[in-house]
């Protein structure tokens, strides 16, 4: 990454944004400076009760949200959804292996770029009913964890492009750079993965 990309991905300042797509009710930012410290050393502290993020943290930083716990190593960037049925993490960009993991209940879950893992509170649940997402998934796994279910799979990076597409044309220098670096990462995880078995969506999306 060039020089000028470190200093601008450094600075803690968050960044607002518009809602141009109605089902991102949050926001893009930097977590860190308006982030609550952590007293266990793991860094600043987000917590999420409900709604949908897109971040980009320039810190080690764990969010809370009611069905896990997500750590984020510096640098990464990751798109959480939720409703009342089903939490949705996916790692849109990383710098390293175990940059994105989601803790249940103890077990802990790694997340590499371009894969998502969606829980339920329910143990019996199928994908399609909990999935809080349209965008496109394949190669499904499932499995129990304690009283709730997990489900990994890849998620097609053309749809995720939705959720950061709409800021690539910002005038605004330090968006236009963490956008050119979650948009490269899904490029590369499309080309990745041409020639497989395509992608399709839950029926409710």
């Amino acid at each position: 990454m060039p020089q000028e990309e470190n200093d601008a991905l450094r600075n803690g300042t968050p960044i607002a944004m518009a809602n141009a797509q109605q089902m991102l009710s949050g926001y893009l930012m930097f977590a860190g400076s308006n982030a609550a410290g952590g007293d266990d050393g793991l860094g600043p502290v987000i917590n999420i009760s409900s709604g949908n993020r897109l971040l980009f943290v320039n810190q080690d930083t764990v969010v809370q949200t009611p069905l896990g716990k997500i750590s984020i190593q510096s640098g990464s960037g990751v798109l959480i959804l939720q409703t009342g049925d089903g939490l949705a993490v996916l790692n849109l960009h990383d710098n390293s292996r175990n940059a994105v993991t989601l803790d249940i209940g103890g077990t802990t879950i790694e997340i590499p770029m371009g894969r998502q893992v969606v829980i339920s509170n329910n143990p019996n649940a199928r994908f399609d009913d909990v999935n809080p997402s349209p965008i496109g998934y394949r190669e499904i796994s499932e499995q129990n964890v304690g009283s709730k279910k997990a489900f990994v799979s890849e998620f097609s990076p053309l749809s995720a492009l939705l959720y950061v597409s709409q800021w690539a044309k910002s005038s605004d220098k330090d968006k236009q750079l963490i956008v050119k670096r979650l948009l490269k990462s899904l490029a590369a995880v499309q080309m990745m993965g041409l020639n497989r078995k395509p992608f399709k969506s839950s029926p409710k999306s």
